[in-house]
């Protein structure tokens, strides 16, 4: 199949956004945020309803590693694979497998976010 999927497209969408909202100067995202729509908006709404939960379960399978140190690309990644396990009915297989080709194109730690996601 050429090209990803509504799905993945929206789901990265959902990432980036994730991500920019983790910097103080966000300027512009708040209105992607308000016109965020289908998969995107619900991988929003869910990860800030359910922030802490999230972060929490990184926190827990961390392995040696400060949740302070995990670099922001590695934590947005991160949180959208938890959120969409947790709670969008996500299969896990398909979460990590999404989550890791993010990562490949993001320059993320593969081997890090893998092994986080793994023992969710």
């Amino acid at each position: 199949m050429e090209g990803k999927s509504k799905r993945s497209e929206e789901r990265e969408e959902g990432f980036r956004l994730i991500f920019s909202l983790g910097f103080e100067d966000g300027a512009g995202d708040e209105e992607r945020v308000l016109t965020a729509t289908g998969f995107t908006k619900e991988i929003l709404e869910k990860t800030s309803e359910n922030l802490e939960k999230i972060d929490e379960h990184i926190k827990n399978n961390l392995n040696k590693w400060k949740f302070e140190r995990i670099n922001k690309v590695d934590l947005a990644l991160i949180r959208v694979a938890i959120c969409e396990i947790l709670f969008l009915e996500t299969p896990k297989p398909v979460a990590i497998s999404e989550v890791l080709k993010l990562a490949k194109d993001y320059n993320g730690s593969e081997t890090f976010i893998n092994g986080i996601l793994a023992k969710i």
